[in-house]
């Protein structure tokens, strides 16, 4: 016969039971929860990933002391590396002028601009920087001598800096990096300079003609499109936003003015064309692409207020 206080305790024992079990479905279903949304957050960077969209190279900086442009081959070419020193004046796009390439990060801190060093950086190599990495701490760097080594960057560059890569993106461009050895990047030497206010500044249009046929995409530049960009304000912001789309192998042949101002930018091209050229613009500046009726010209990208952004003073 069962007493009083077995009764009490055999309650007590099927309470804590339950409670027990109610925990153990409360955590599992926060599990469930949480491995829900980081699948899905995974998915969510697996089709936003640059990795996903057929490339025959990646533009990669790393700004810092010795700032380092790496073009890196993923069909088995020619891996490039380029270094630029910090007291070296680059034109930096969105009506900043010449500005030592040192101060760079300060300046993107006092304007709030990130895309201040991805439009930058395009500019200096004459075709887009797919990736950025900055460190986390502003500084404004000077020449040092004794920092002039090119390298292949360690994994604290990848994973600890800031980036505009996600983290599939660093952990595939670590392991890129890391099974290339540094003697495999063919160095681009002697910068070409001009004088700015009595400085020496990096002359991108030299810089391009010289590094023409290195950089570009072998599947843009067999298609053979050529592009005609519409400007509002000056023909020199156009000419600056062409370097890195003639450096990526698509052919700027035309620039010129019309007075559509106010309007978003544009990549527009023939009806059922699906050229990648009119693609790769459309990805690199963030414009629509628009199918209508083309003459003269395969695509025809219509800059709009994307010209403030690149503008050259």
């Amino acid at each position: 016969m069962i007493t009083k206080s077995q009764k009490s305790k055999l309650k007590s024992s099927n309470f804590a039971q339950r409670l027990r079990w109610a925990r153990q479905k409360y955590v599992y279903v926060i599990v469930l929860i949480i491995s829900v949304v980081l699948v899905g957050e995974l998915f969510r960077e697996l089709r936003s990933s640059f990795f996903f969209k057929s490339r025959d190279r990646i533009n990669v900086f790393f700004y810092g002391q010795n700032t380092l442009f790496y073009s890196v081959s993923l069909k088995k070419d020619i891996d490039y590396v380029v270094s630029y020193p910090s007291d070296l004046k680059v034109l930096v796009p969105g009506g900043f002028g010449y500005y030592r390439l040192g101060g760079l990060g300060k300046l993107v801190d006092l304007e709030h601009k990130q895309s201040l060093y991805r439009r930058t950086f395009s500019v200096i190599s004459s075709t887009t920087a797919d990736f950025y990495f900055y460190p986390a701490k502003v500084e404004v760097y000077y020449d040092n001598a004794k920092d002039k080594r090119s390298f292949v960057p360690g994994l604290t560059r990848f994973f600890f800096n800031k980036s505009n890569a996600n983290f599939l993106e660093r952990a595939y461009l670590y392991y890129t990096f890391i099974n290339k050895p540094v003697k495999q990047f063919r160095q681009l030497e002697s910068l070409p300079v001009k004088q700015v206010d009595g400085d020496k500044a990096l002359d991108e249009e030299r810089f391009s003609q010289l590094s023409m046929g290195n950089f570009y995409e072998k599947r843009l530049r067999s298609e053979k499109a050529n592009v005609q960009i519409l400007y509002t304000k000056s023909e020199k912001n156009a000419y600056l936003i062409s370097l890195p789309i003639e450096g990526q192998g698509i052919k700027v042949v035309d620039l010129s003015y019309t007075s559509s101002e106010g309007e978003k930018c544009q990549v527009i091209e023939a009806v059922g064309s699906n050229l990648k050229s009119a693609e790769f613009i459309s990805e690199a500046f963030h414009c629509p692409i628009i199918r209508q009726p083309v003459e003269g010209y395969d695509i025809i990208f219509k800059l709009g207020s994307l010209e403030k952004d690149w503008s050259r003073e």
